[in-house]
């Protein structure tokens, strides 16, 4: 079985007060959904210490699927 990935445990998700803020889709998510589908979730990254913001995850995501191509 494989593991639950949920929009809050992606590296693109930026919590908020109002919610979940996906910068893949530059939109709030009213509640924690799961990412099956989604080609832009990415675990967070960890550099020198701190994860990277969910807009340097997004740099990193597009680049990877840009290479796919």
């Amino acid at each position: 079985m494989l593991p639950l990935r949920l929009c809050g445990s992606c590296g693109l998700a930026g919590r908020r007060a109002e919610g979940i803020y996906c910068a893949a889709r530059k939109r709030l998510l009213s509640k924690e959904t799961e990412a099956r589908e989604c080609f832009y979730f990415m675990p967070p990254v960890v550099e020198d210490g701190r994860p990277l913001s969910p807009e340097e995850h997004l740099l990193l995501k597009e680049d990877e699927l840009w290479r796919k191509k």
